[in-house]
């Protein structure tokens, strides 16, 4: 009993953390959702080195080593959009016959695709 006292009172405290990503995200916050999801794009492009490799990676993974492949690198960015409140999926599919993830966000009026491992700097948008 005394467990689970000491669990209930210690609840807030959990629930109340904000993950290092989510609090960088709110630095990244623009007056609009496009330049939000620009900064979010430009941020993660400068700060987890795109790394191919073929196992999943935790957030927190992500995080600590700052390297991700597609998945990874598209999964952070999705995290940071839900952060802010933008409305964001990932999405499986194929490019140049390859296994390829990428996020969307959703603009107000339709879904938009961000390239996760687009080389042009701020220019993920398709």
């Amino acid at each position: 009993m005394k467990y689970l006292i000491l669990a209930l009172l210690l609840l807030p405290c959990v629930m109340a953390y904000n993950h290092p990503w989510e609090d960088v995200a709110h630095t990244l916050e623009g007056r609009t959702v496009q330049e939000t999801v620009t900064n979010i794009d430009v941020y993660v492009y400068t700060h987890i080195d795109y790394k191919v490799y073929y196992y999943p990676k935790s957030l927190w993974r992500i995080w600590k080593d700052k390297t991700g492949d597609c998945t990874d690198t598209a999964t952070l960015r999705k995290a940071m959009m839900k952060e802010l409140n933008i409305k964001a999926r990932l999405v499986h599919g194929y490019l140049d016959g390859y296994k390829h993830d990428w996020v969307e966000y959703y603009d107000g009026k339709k879904w938009v695709g961000i390239e996760p491992g687009s080389i042009r700097v701020g220019r993920g948008v398709w």
